[in-house]
């Protein structure tokens, strides 16, 4: 069985070819999707949850992605609060084929997602973009538009708090386009 860990995954396909094949996926019919939702209260009031997403495409691939959610990880910067692993089988005969980092998997499949809806509502020639947040999915957002809108001169990032503003690090390739930080005023 495969096992990709995020650094495999985060560089294994250019954002201009998961964008293509996204928007092919998008044309397919959909498969059978379900999930399933667990809650958990610790002594401190504390609530946690363990998700399962699943999808089948009949005779093609069977997924399952599962996620735990736990926010108190958050306030001590140990781990972070959303984690997750995407196991993959085989759609005709169920046998497991690939194991993957579910969290890097997200990154990539929602900054593909907006540079597609970026791809199909923006002007071919924008030159600069506002990046509302700077979490986790941040760079990667910032450099799946950066790829599908080379035309882009200015990315603005603006984010609440300045200190995590500061710690987002944009990847060598996006630097192309100016990045400027913008924390609140608030």
């Amino acid at each position: 069985m495969l096992m990709l860990d995020a650094e495999k995954i985060l560089n294994a396909a250019s954002f201009t070819t998961l964008v293509d094949e996204l928007a092919a996926m998008h044309r397919e019919p959909i498969g059978l999707v379900d999930e399933m939702l667990m809650e958990s209260t610790d002594a401190n009031s504390n609530v946690s949850h363990f998700f399962i997403r699943t999808g089948w495409q009949p005779e093609k691939a069977v997924g399952a992605k599962v996620i735990t959610v736990f926010p108190r990880n958050n306030l001590k910067r140990t781990w972070p609060s959303i984690q997750a692993v995407y196991i993959l089988f085989e759609g005709a005969n169920g046998t497991p084929i690939a194991c993957l980092d579910g969290t890097a998997l997200t990154w990539l499949k929602t900054a593909s997602d907006s540079a597609l809806g970026s791809r199909l509502l923006s002007r071919e020639n924008i030159e600069s973009m506002l990046m509302i947040g700077a979490g986790q999915m941040a760079p990667h957002l910032v450099a799946a538009h950066c790829e599908i809108r080379p035309s882009l001169k200015t990315v603005h990032i603006w984010n609440r708090t300045a200190d995590k503003l500061s710690l987002i690090h944009i990847s060598e390739p996006t630097r192309r386009a100016t990045i400027s930080r913008m924390p609140s005023s608030a």
